[in-house]
């Protein structure tokens, strides 16, 4: 705690220091006061889940301001405000690459992160949905919808896989310990067949729990993986 104090600490006082020699005073007061309190607030209890992204944008705007004002303090207005841009370019960038790589997901990349956990599919598909997210506890799950062919397919290789747990009640999930093993197992319930990939080295995406879901009743898929 004391690191992320120091970490803190350090950007908020050189956001009045370099106005204050610029001879912008007010200015450097009003933003380090600013970034004080709601530093102050980040270590309050109701913001715990929060207090990364604060952390984070405390030292986003920190940098951004100080590369400014750093530049300016130098008679160097140009290059203080190019400076700002891009930075503020790249941390803006940074914000919404979650969104940014939900935009741009293709149905190559979903066919690719299946073809990676062993199910290759031949035909077209299309996408239902795509969501990923999280920052400390970081989930990516898709939805997509397949040929009558791949479905078969699909299925088969789930049903036939060495673990397969056979016909399971619909609340049943196995009782993993997080990053404790390295196993697979597939089942099947009422609605779904499933197939159940964990591991404790991380995989592809960052995660150590992968899951393949084939609807009983749809040609639809549903892969989702967390850390968990």
């Amino acid at each position: 705690m004391f690191f992320i104090i120091l970490i803190l600490a350090i950007p908020i006082f050189l956001c009045f220091w370099i106005p204050y020699k610029s001879g912008k005073k007010k200015l450097g007061i009003r933003v380090s006061v600013a970034l004080l309190i709601i530093s102050l607030i980040s270590f309050l209890p109701n913001f715990e889940l929060l207090n990364v992204f604060i952390w984070w944008f405390i030292v986003a705007i920190s940098i951004v301001f100080l590369a400014y004002w750093i530049f300016r303090y130098y008679k160097k207005k140009k290059v203080a405000i190019i400076l700002a841009i891009a930075l503020s370019a790249f941390f803006l960038y940074v914000a919404l690459s979650p969104w940014i790589d939900d935009w741009t997901f293709t149905r190559n990349n979903a066919k690719n992160m299946l073809n990676e956990r062993g199910f290759v599919l031949n035909d077209k598909i299309k996408i239902l949905s795509n969501e990923s997210g999280g920052l400390r506890d970081y989930y990516h799950t898709f939805y997509i919808s397949v040929s009558d062919s791949d479905y078969t397919k699909i299925k088969n290789q789930i049903i036939s896989q060495h673990n397969y747990k056979g016909k399971k009640t619909n609340d049943f999930y196995p009782n993993y310990q997080r990053y404790e093993i390295d196993d697979t197992i597939s089942w099947e319930n009422d609605f779904d067949y499933i197939y159940d990939i964990t591991s404790k080295k991380e995989m592809d995406e960052g995660t150590h729990h992968c899951q393949i879901q084939l609807d009983k009743k749809k040609n639809e898929l549903e892969y989702s993986c967390d850390i968990d």
